[in-house]
């Protein structure tokens, strides 16, 4: 009943192909014929070797079997993935992140796993889950399953077999008499037609189906889970650096044809001002309150422009902290066009979000310049003031203002009552955050006890803090919301609700615990 919000996963009537060892073999004959064997359909090689008719699987039946494999695994293989990106920070709006650790990470683990099925299952069993579907089975010298060895030589050579789509495979197979690829001539195996029954092939074909549902759905629980928790964080990572990228502006006056290469201006930013969150009030140095957006205006002047009227100009923005920690990421826009008169100037705004966790001090807004055509650069240091509510600094791992209501970003209720049917919410800070390479490794598990003390719920992992975070002073703190839905027949009572916190970078861990009282 509970939820969360983060806001700053051999049958002895075996048909197969030819044997070369039983055929070479000069100590036996043909295989004498019963009246059964008679009435059994001929190898397609057109060879019997042994008491079995070995037929040849057909390629096309192999390249289903392989389709059916290919899609089971990669269900397996985003999950695995997606639960690697959530643990190491890599999740992505529309997956998880093909860069960086989370990505290797879940490339190997990938490999493995497709490794390891195809092995095991035609070692142990003799065939995949696709090829069980298909009614085929991968077949030693000795006509039974081919065994972990010979498995093990033939996926191997996947590596090559694989190579152009399977298009080294597929020519080696064609070319062969028994439709051998490279990994069946070295593991001296054989993949041959071997029907099962009715009632095999349905638990098979349900297998197949549950595995890939699985993959799928656990894949999309999983992100759907940190999509939620990264869109609630209060904090800058790397969507709230973005979210203020978005924001900022370079734009050019109205076009006015001019052609002049240069100007007699030195090339420079001049008319820097700084305004409040509603764009209109202007604040030469602050003071700026966290959680707010900072706009500044300027305008810069002494540009070259070339033989087409364009001028070229990039920019190199940055806000610092007291201790000289970058707010964000630089950001680097561009600006290249007819700018107007070259006696006049470029106009340019930017829009920078304070951090909500940001201490008070003198910041400072450094902007760069470089004019492209006439190779020089200008450089101009804006100071302004944050005014942050007095926060003394964490010795450790602490929770802070902690808080219930009864509506989502909902007033402090003096009590935590509610009644049966109702959601309550519950808000609080964690600070003394450790991090490594920018990335906290922060977990927390909650729990909800009855009145008599006994565990009601149990709801481990609800927050999973790994994603990167650019600035993180020792003022930073994480704000979570969670919530608790009661159902109408809740008894009446007083119940606890336990979170369990575990920083994973400092080893640290911290239980709170709070009262609720259901009427």
């Amino acid at each position: 009943m509970g939820n969360y919000r983060e806001e700053d996963d051999k049958g002895s009537n075996l048909r197969s192909e030819g044997v070369d060892e039983l055929k070479n073999s000069s100590s036996m004959g043909p295989a004498p014929c019963s009246q059964e064997s008679h009435e059994r359909p001929l190898a397609r090689t057109g060879e019997l070797h042994n008491s079995w008719d070995l037929v040849t699987a057909r390629l096309g039946d192999r390249f289903i079997a392989l389709m059916l494999d290919t899609v089971l695994l990669l269900s397996l293989a985003a999950l695995v993935g997606m639960y690697a990106a959530s643990r190491l920070g890599g999740i992505t709006d529309h997956g998880f992140s093909l860069e960086g650790k989370p990505a290797l990470v879940a490339l190997a683990a990938m490999l493995v796993l497709g490794f390891a099925y195809h092995w095991l299952m035609e070692g142990l069993t003799g065939a995949t889950l696709g090829k069980a579907l298909m009614g085929l089975r991968v077949m030693g010298p000795t006509g039974r399953p081919c065994g972990l060895k010979a498995s093990l030589v033939r996926n191997l050579l996947r590596v090559l077999d694989g190579l152009g789509l399977y298009l080294v495979g597929l020519v080696v197979a064609i070319f062969s008499k028994k439709r051998k690829r490279l990994g069946d001539h070295l593991g001296k195996t054989v993949v041959v037609e071997f029907p099962i029954s009715g009632l095999l092939k349905a638990s098979t074909f349900l297998l197949w189906i549950l595995g890939t549902a699985a993959g799928i759905w656990f894949s999309y629980s999983i992100h759907s889970q940190a999509s939620l928790a990264k869109s609630e964080l209060q904090g800058p990572g790397p969507h709230f650096a973005e979210g203020s990228r978005e924001s900022v502006g370079i734009k050019a006056e109205p076009l006015q044809g001019a052609s002049l290469a240069q100007t007699s201006q030195a090339l420079s930013v001049v008319n820097l001002e700084l305004f409040g969150e509603d764009h209109k009030t202007q604040k030469r140095d602050g003071p700026f309150e966290p959680g707010k957006k900072l706009t500044a205006k300027f305008q810069v002047v002494g540009f070259t422009t070339d033989p087409k009227g364009e001028a070229r100009l990039f920019f190199d923005v940055v806000a610092l902290d007291p201790e000289g920690l970058a707010l964000y990421e630089n950001w680097r826009p561009t600006f290249q066009g007819s700018p107007g008169s070259p006696e006049g100037a470029i106009p340019a705004n930017m829009e920078l979000d304070i951090p909500v966790y940001a201490p008070s001090g003198l910041y400072k807004l450094v902007i760069k310049v470089r004019d492209d055509i006439k190779k020089n650069e200008t450089q101009v240091v804006k100071e302004f003031s944050v005014r942050s509510p007095l926060w003394a600094l964490p010795r450790g791992l602490e929770v802070r203002d902690f808080t219930f209501s009864g509506s989502e970003n909902g007033p402090p209720l003096p009590k935590a009552q509610i009644q049966g049917g109702k959601r309550l919410y519950m808000a609080f800070k964690v600070a003394g955050l450790q991090f490594r390479d920018d990335r906290p490794a922060l977990s927390i598990d909650m729990q909800v006890l009855d009145p008599e003390g006994e565990l009601l719920l149990n709801q481990p992992g609800i927050v999973e803090l790994r994603d990167p975070v650019r600035y993180h002073p020792a003022t930073f703190f994480a704000r979570i919301t969670s919530w608790l839905d009661f159902p109408d027949e809740t008894p009446r009572g007083v119940y606890t609700v336990r979170y369990l916190l575990h920083d994973g970078n400092s080893g640290a861990s911290l239980t709170h615990e709070a009262k609720i009282e259901v009427k």
